[in-house]
């Protein structure tokens, strides 16, 4: 980086103006378009439940039409709008990928915010791939230098992903490096998110307002509009006001020669739920898999959990879907009756029929300090054990550490096309489904953007009629 970048919020958008795309590693090529395609399966998934229809006829009001893609509904509007209906969509079914850069889930706020704008750009798909490489590895590196955020009680997916966003959206719309500083620097100083809102509506529309206010960021540094260069270090700035003043620099210096995605790598989810059901719900179903175990066979579940898992499932009782993706007992539940814990669980007849109300009624959560020995709250932060008792008084125990997905377990690449598939069916046809997947896997071409989601976005607008 120059030397006459002094401040974190030139050096961070000095490397993401500068970035040449057709340098970087394969690696990290792969490790974004697994993202991509992960998130976008999620996102089609999660644009036909009711908030997501719900926002996007408030964007379709409030919005001029424009060339980004709006998924629930398949409209185009401009690319603020659309990066908050899509950036709903994406988070909508907590089904999206997690990084432990900061504990957030960036892509559901990047990709939004980068396709919105490589769209209304008319940009490359490999534009459109250095974007969001740009947009999730500043946030990522913001994680890693504001580690103790998380514990302040902020939501990180948007105090770090709107600036992620907003670099992202900078480089899709091909901003130089002065205009993407301020806009990094207006984003910083629009940062929000409480952990209050898991298990509601503000939690996906959190994420929304995330990716839209990186658009806007970029849209109002593209017009002129200046912020604070030095708002990260600054005695009132975000290291000072969101973590205590605690900042290590070196990590953002790291840019560019560290990329978080391969490094750290992303936790991809087998399970529609918070991370944090993953690692029981995976111990669960191959306790039962292994046995033979149906729902009639147990008596009791006891899911003893770090205390992280404990902390954020904070719904015993779930009285909607959206505290039932932070319910271990719905989780378990689903499990239990149906041998499977899939987005078709993810209704309401389903989380209220007396049969899984049952099944639930089963299941206790306990929290435990060291799972994993003494360094298990930092390697396995998310583990559980497993405690099942059986009608015929047998005693079945098992753990899982890590859940398949997590970087030290990840998911085939196989894998990874059946959960895209999966969720895609939700909206759109089988052969839909499959080119655009193919299309996905491609996003090195210099193929405009705009057609990548055309066949996609003439199905929903037909299913919308």
């Amino acid at each position: 980086m120059s030397s006459n970048m002094n401040t974190h919020i030139e050096r961070l958008a000095g490397w993401s103006a500068e970035l040449d795309s057709a340098q970087l590693p394969e690696d990290v090529c792969r490790a974004a378009t697994r993202a991509i395609v992960d998130t976008t399966g999620v996102l089609l998934a999660g644009a036909g439940r009711p908030l997501s229809r719900n926002v996007a006829r408030m964007v379709a009001d409030e919005c001029l039409q424009g060339d980004a893609t709006m998924f629930a509904g398949g409209a185009s509007r401009r690319s603020a709008g659309a990066a908050l209906a899509n950036g709903v969509a994406a988070h909508l079914l907590d089904f999206d990928d997690t990084s432990y850069d900061g504990i957030q889930h960036a892509s559901c706020v990047v990709l939004p915010a980068v396709l919105a704008c490589a769209e209304e750009a008319d940009a490359s798909a490999s534009d459109l791939l250095a974007a969001f490489v740009v947009g999730s590895e500043v946030s990522y590196a913001l994680g890693r230098a504001l580690t103790d955020i998380f514990w302040q009680g902020w939501w990180t997916t948007a105090t770090l992903g709107s600036i992620g966003a907003a670099a992202g959206a900078s480089r899709a719309f091909g901003l130089d490096r002065a205009t993407t500083g301020h806009a990094l620097a207006i984003a910083s100083s629009l940062t929000f998110g409480m952990r209050t809102i898991l298990g509601t509506d503000a939690n996906p529309v959190g994420a929304g307002m995330a990716a839209q206010a990186g658009v806007r960021a970029a849209l109002l540094a593209r017009n002129g509009a200046e912020g604070n260069l030095s708002t990260i270090e600054h005695p009132i700035g975000l290291a000072a006001v969101f973590n205590k003043g605690k900042l290590d620099a070196e990590k953002l210096g790291e840019l560019g020669s560290r990329y978080s995605l391969v490094e750290s790598g992303l936790a991809f989810k087998p399970y529609p739920a918070c991370s944090g059901t993953q690692a029981a719900s995976q111990a669960v179903g191959e306790l039962m898999k292994k046995a033979g175990i149906r729902s009639s066979d147990v008596k009791s579940v006891t899911c003893r959990v770090a205390p992280l898992v404990a902390e954020n499932l904070r719904y015993p009782n779930p009285v909607n879907l959206t505290q039932a993706q932070f319910s271990l007992p719905f989780a378990v539940g689903c499990l239990l009756e149906y041998g499977e814990f899939s987005v078709r669980q993810l209704r309401d007849n389903v989380l209220h029929s007396k049969e899984l109300r049952d099944a639930m009624s089963k299941v206790v959560m306990q929290r435990v300090e060291g799972i994993g020995g003494a360094e298990g709250a930092k390697k396995y932060p998310e583990a559980a054990e497993i405690i099942m008792e059986l009608t015929d008084g047998e005693v079945l125990k098992h753990h899982v550490l890590a859940a398949h997905g997590m970087p030290s377990d990840p998911m085939a690449d196989a894998e990874l096309r059946d959960k895209f598939m999966g969720c895609a069916l939700e909206a759109v046809s089988a052969d839909c489904a499959t080119d655009l997947y193919e299309q996905l896997n491609g996003l090195r071409s210099s193929a405009a953007v705009r057609q990548l989601f055309s066949r996609t976005r003439a199905e929903l607008l037909e299913s919308a009629r």
